[in-house]
């Protein structure tokens, strides 16, 4: 069974920010639905890694028994810290009535532009980029710069993971705010002008593990753009997603992540088979599980402008 989700984890902990952890969340459903796990020594997650293991063998009755070898290593990820300074001059915080006001009034903004960016980090710096430097993705055949990636990862608790923080969400608190100076005023610049004002810190950190690259792979170079005859010039094949997911070892606990395009021009392998009588009145061929696998769509995947992987 998978932990809790970051949402889950950020409302049950962070009961001091609830509303700021819905706008961070808002625009990052992957981020969102992510299982977390808390870190083991803060911000640094250590984890013991198999090398090679002997398996048991058949041995006669009353004899010496084989001694079974583990060979670990021990392997050490790294949380990232995510973080900005906002501030205002002291003349517009006087008229929108005050600091406070005008912080709260901006922070809504700047959070979900946060999580979208926490969000794509995960999809393109992490899952994505391991996949590739593992060969463990499948060549749609896009051949312009005009792609899109789909994203398979089976998530398993101390494996392929989220982590966190457990003194930061410990203390109730996705974001650590801290107000600059004291709140009191201080040199500003906005603009490449200088001036008085105040400003508010913002910090959280974060990590994304992936431990088990069994567990992972991708279909790269979809080309959804119109091949001439009104069809997708590069849509992965029915195939082509089944070995994808057999490459990652899919079960309990896998995803499907892609941009919301993509999951609904999955759509025609589904509408290919769908048989229509004249009382209906909705045709849909919207998707929502690929063989059991749920498929969580986010526009924070590039909208086809990714170059051809070779």
């Amino acid at each position: 069974m998978l932990p809790s989700s970051f949402y889950e984890l950020a409302i049950e902990f962070a009961k001091k920010q609830t509303g700021m952890v819905d706008q961070f969340t808002e625009d990052a459903p992957i981020l969102a639905s992510l299982p977390m796990e808390a870190s083991t020594h803060g911000l640094q997650n250590v984890y013991e890694e198999i090398v090679n293991v002997d398996a048991a063998e058949q041995v006669d009755l009353d004899v010496t028994m084989p001694e079974i070898n583990i060979e670990t290593k021990l392997v050490q990820e790294n949380l990232s810290k995510f973080g900005a300074i906002m501030t205002v001059g002291e003349d517009l915080a006087e008229n929108f009535g005050g600091k406070a006001k005008y912080f709260a009034k901006r922070t809504p903004t700047f959070l979900r532009k946060t999580g979208m960016n926490m969000e794509y980090a995960i999809l393109y710096n992490v899952l994505r980029s391991k996949a590739y430097a593992n060969a463990k993705w499948t060549n749609a055949g896009g051949t312009a710069n005009a792609n899109y990636t789909m994203l398979i990862v089976r998530w398993m608790p101390g494996e392929n993971m989220g982590l966190y923080d457990a003194k930061m969400f410990g203390s109730g608190k996705v974001f650590d705010i801290k107000k600059i100076s004291g709140g009191n005023l201080y040199d500003i610049e906005k603009n490449s002008t200088k001036m008085l004002g105040y400003g508010q810190r913002f910090a959280t950190y974060f990590g994304t593990q992936i431990a088990n690259l069994n567990h992972l792979s991708a279909v790269m170079n979809i080309d959804l753009d119109d091949d001439g005859a009104g069809d997708y010039k590069y849509l992965p094949t029915e195939m082509m997603i089944d070995d994808a997911l057999d490459d990652a070892r899919a079960g309990a606990g896998t995803m499907i992540y892609c941009h919301p395009k993509v999951k609904r021009a999955l759509g025609k392998y589904k509408s290919a088979r769908l048989n229509i009588a004249v009382p209906d009145k909705n045709f849909s061929k919207a998707i929502d599980y690929w063989d059991d696998i749920p498929i969580i769509t986010s526009r924070n995947f590039l909208k086809g402008t990714e170059g051809k992987v070779v």
